[in-house]
């Protein structure tokens, strides 16, 4: 569950959470697995270097699958590339909130957030936008 995915040639799926058995808690993935779709095979990837994710967000922006992850603290972008290798990287301009299950969606070749929910869950109505040199704008309040 609340994994996310984006198509790089392939179709990445990037970390989750498995809620095991109830009353659990479950546990976070930091797992990547693409899936070919002419030959209709999974690979398994290096895990994330961030760590496990949930509720987070990706989008192919150009050349690299862009995942905003809304770790508290933790304001660099995971960049995840069409060979399943994946690196962090910091991220200038304002950062959003620690907000997870935003919307998403690429335009003009800007990552473009929307919305969202902190951990007390108060919704967000702010815009962020990140361009392919990972520099963060928000755009609206």
């Amino acid at each position: 569950m609340y994994a996310a995915g984006a198509r790089l040639g392939e179709v990445f799926i990037i970390g989750g959470w498995d809620p095991k058995a109830k009353g659990s808690g479950g546990t976070f993935n930091d797992e990547v697995f693409s899936f070919k779709i002419n030959s209709i095979q999974w690979k398994t990837h290096t895990p994330l270097p961030c760590g496990p994710l949930s509720r987070h967000i990706a989008c192919t922006v150009g050349f690299n699958i862009i995942v905003h992850t809304y770790k508290e603290g933790d304001e660099d972008i995971l960049v995840l590339a069409s060979d399943g290798t994946s690196h962090t990287q910091a991220a200038t301009g304002p950062a959003p909130p620690d907000i997870s299950m935003c919307a998403a969606r690429v335009h003009k070749e800007r990552l473009v957030l929307f919305g969202g929910s902190d951990k007390n869950q108060a919704m967000s109505d702010a815009v962020y936008s990140l361009d392919q040199n990972l520099a963060m704008e928000k755009t609206c309040v």
